[in-house]
């Protein structure tokens, strides 16, 4: 059932979860990325994050861009 769901939001579209992780892995060479940071809500509810090494300011700041990034594309 999960393929099929997957299948219907990406003809719709949408981007999933799975189409996101495989984009990341296809397009972004690793060594030109500093730092990295992700959230993710698991299907059980549990949120978890996981960060590279960097100051934890830098991972706030990257999370709070993320956060004006969405909050603009709302706008549009």
């Amino acid at each position: 059932m999960i393929e099929i769901n997957e299948f219907r939001n990406r003809r719709e579209g949408k981007v999933t979860p799975s189409s996101l992780i495989e984009g990341l892995s296809e397009r972004a060479d690793p060594s030109e990325i500093e730092t990295l940071v992700y959230v993710a809500k698991m299907r059980n509810g549990d949120i978890n994050t996981a960060f590279s090494h960097a100051l934890n300011s830098e991972h706030i700041g990257l999370l709070e861009i993320g956060k004006m990034q969405i909050i603009d594309s709302m706008r549009e």
